[in-house]
């Protein structure tokens, strides 16, 4: 007879392997006939038709980025499928693997923006040896409906699973911290500010232990994102964030595959090898450092090193910037909203989501009074 222990990893393994068969399933998908209701949206650099059918909603791969079509994703296959309902979207999403084909999870978000964008966050799975899931990873997928006049062309600007800026150095985080001129995930966090003379109480250093004594006046109607290039140059800002390192410990041989310097490379790695996990960039990939060099690498990683750590890895994120009254401040993010039980964000007063600031994928521009007057209302 099985003992419990042995009941419980076949039911896992069990579980785990209905859940690729549906995915695969799921991958077979045709792209949606032209007699049902279609739109044009842009997420993370790939176009993308939304499916509206009653209640339904489906969103499929027009243009695949290229780092996609790596993946496995092709036109017509699936990225989503749910509903929309109370101004919500919710379903089921997909992460590519190019072994293990698409997995499934589960995510949710808001409509906002007058209709026009649609963003949910999810758990994405982290696929392990035999394609079984290893543990997870928050991800944000934000989709973007795009204008009939701009066509079917991927839209400009630098993917953000790409090598991030330079790196520097405080004396906050201690040496299991990894400090980087950069913020990750597909589409980068951000906020405006929505109303005159808002002051926020910001840090003279980047440490949360430090008491908030600076008073720091913010430009009413800024966008403050890592893509809104003029108010970046104008008040000097510097996206910074900490990321928790994590050893990934190689349990056998394997070649790694990846990225370093925007060049594909491959090599042997030995067992007992500890590769640091960095940061995350989106969908699926992230930066890892072996031997002094940093790499990018996706999901296949995980099928070669003990990632048991994964799940504890912290992330923080921090502005540095000229505040209107001429003093210097870092700025962390959590201090600017609270967040609900169901992960949804809400901002103190003053400030909002970027809202229209975003104008397309890599690009971003301060708010104009009569939009800021509008996410005012919205709060």
């Amino acid at each position: 007879m099985l003992t419990t222990m042995k009941r419980a990893t076949l039911l896992m393994a069990v579980c785990t392997a209905v859940l690729v068969a549906s995915a695969r399933t799921e991958a077979n998908a045709k792209e949606p006939t032209a007699t049902q209701e279609r739109t044009l949206w842009e997420h993370n650099g790939s176009i993308m038709y939304l499916v509206a059918k009653g209640s339904l909603r489906e969103f499929y791969y027009k243009e695949p980025r290229p780092e996609m079509l790596e993946a496995g994703a092709q036109p017509g296959s699936l990225l989503f499928r749910g509903q929309s309902t109370k101004g919500q979207y919710s379903g089921t999403a997909f992460i590519f693997n190019r072994r293990c084909g698409q997995i499934p999870y589960q995510v949710s978000g808001p409509i906002i923006d007058n209709y026009t964008r649609v963003v949910m966050t999810g758990q994405a799975p982290r696929i392990g040896p035999n394609c079984r899931i290893k543990g997870y990873l928050t991800d944000t997928l934000d989709f973007r409906l795009l204008q009939p006049s701009e066509g079917l062309s991927s839209p400009t600007g630098t993917s953000n699973s790409g090598s991030p800026p330079t790196t520097t150095s405080t004396t906050a985080y201690d040496s299991s911290w990894y400090i980087s001129k950069f913020w990750g995930d597909e589409y980068p966090n951000g906020f405006a500010v929505i109303e005159n003379n808002t002051v926020v109480t910001a840090r003279a250093t980047m440490d949360k232990s430090a008491p908030r004594t600076i008073a720091c006046e913010l430009p009413y109607l800024a966008v403050i994102h890592p893509w809104n290039d003029k108010r970046i140059k104008k008040n000097r800002i510097e996206f910074i964030t900490a990321t928790k390192t994590t050893p990934l410990i190689a349990k056998r041989d394997f070649i790694f595959r990846g990225y370093a310097d925007d060049r594909e490379v491959k090599f042997p790695v030995k067992k007992g090898t500890t590769l640091t996990y960095l940061q995350y960039f989106g969908e699926g990939s992230f930066e890892i450092k072996l031997d002094g060099r940093k790499y990018t690498a996706d999901q296949d990683l995980f099928d070669h090193v003990d990632d048991s750590d994964m799940d504890g890895s912290a992330v923080e994120e921090w502005v540095l910037m000229t505040c209107e009254n001429g003093v210097r401040a870092y700025i962390y993010m959590s201090d600017l909203f609270s967040v609900g039980d169901d992960a949804t964000q809400t901002h103190f007063a003053g400030v909002s989501d970027v809202g229209p600031g975003m104008i397309e994928y890599g690009k971003a521009r301060d708010l104009t009074p009569a939009e800021a007057l509008k996410q005012r209302a919205a709060k």
